[in-house]
C-alpha cells in the first residue's frame, strides 16, 4: 500500500508554484511507464538517462574525458561512444564504473538543474535511477519509488532487454534492494499488477500534488 500523502509528509515546495519530485526504482521496475503517465497528467518530466546519453555525444563536455579515460576502443565507426562497449568495460569493474561516474554525474546534474530551473510552475517529475545510492534526496521536494517484485523485474529484463538469465541476475544483484529503497522513499508506486493500476496511482498522486501546491 502506498504511503499516505499529507501536508506533513511533503515539505514546502522549492517554489510556491512548483513541486520538484525525484522518481526512482530498480532496473526494469517500470520507471519509464510511470514517467509517461505523469506526463499524460500534465507534469513536466525529465529523464536523467537521456541526459546521460547527451553528455557522451561528440562536442559535449563528457565526450573527450571519457574517451581519454577508456580509450578509442569504445568508439564506433562514426567516432561516437558505443554505450554497449563502454558498458562492458565498466559494469564488471567497480573502479572503472566509479571513474566513469566521476566524469559524467556532475555534468548530468548540471543539465538536470538547468532544466528544472527552466520550469517556473507546476509539477516536475525527474527520473533519477541512482537517487538514493548517490544521496540526492535533498535536491527534491519529495521522492517516489516505483516498486516491483524481483520476479517481475527479471522477467522484464529477459523479455525487454534480451539479457540472458545470468546477465539479468548479475545486473539485478548489483543494485540496491527494493526493500532498502522503500525505507528511504516518501511515496511508493506499486507496480505489481496491470499497467492501468499503476496509471491510476499516478493520477491520484498528481491530483494530490496539485492540491498541495494550491494550499501552499
Amino acid at each position: 500500500m502506498s504511503k499516505k500523502i499529507s501536508s506533513s509528509l511533503i515539505p514546502h515546495p522549492s517554489s510556491p508554484k512548483k513541486l520538484v519530485v525525484g522518481l526512482t526504482g530498480g532496473i526494469a521496475s517500470g520507471k519509464s511507464t510511470a514517467l509517461r503517465e505523469f506526463k499524460k497528467c500534465g507534469a513536466h518530466v525529465i529523464c536523467l538517462d537521456e541526459s546521460a546519453h547527451q553528455v557522451l555525444e561528440p562536442g559535449e563536455k563528457g565526450y573527450s574525458p571519457v574517451v581519454r579515460a577508456f580509450g578509442k576502443e569504445i568508439l564506433d565507426v562514426q567516432k561516437r561512444i558505443d554505450r554497449h562497449r563502454l558498458g562492458q568495460r565498466v559494469f564488471q569493474n567497480t573502479s572503472q564504473l566509479r571513474r566513469l561516474e566521476s566524469i559524467t554525474h556532475p555534468l548530468i546534474l548540471q543539465k538536470m538543474k538547468k532544466r528544472v530551473g527552466g520550469v517556473k510552475k507546476g509539477v516536475v517529475i525527474v527520473d533519477v535511477p541512482l537517487l538514493f545510492e548517490k544521496h540526492l534526496q535533498s535536491l527534491f521536494d519529495l521522492t517516489i519509488l516505483v516498486y516491483a517484485d524481483s520476479a517481475r523485474q527479471l522477467k522484464r529484463l529477459w523479455e525487454r532487454n534480451g539479457f540472458s538469465r545470468r546477465e539479468a541476475l548479475r545486473r539485478f544483484r548489483s543494485q540496491w534492494s527494493m526493500q532498502r529503497k522503500e525505507g528511504l522513499a516518501d511515496l511508493i508506486l506499486r507496480n505489481t499488477q496491470r499497467k492501468r493500476h499503476l496509471a491510476q496511482q499516478v493520477r491520484e498522486f498528481y491530483r494530490a500534488f496539485e492540491l498541495l501546491m494550491a494550499h501552499n
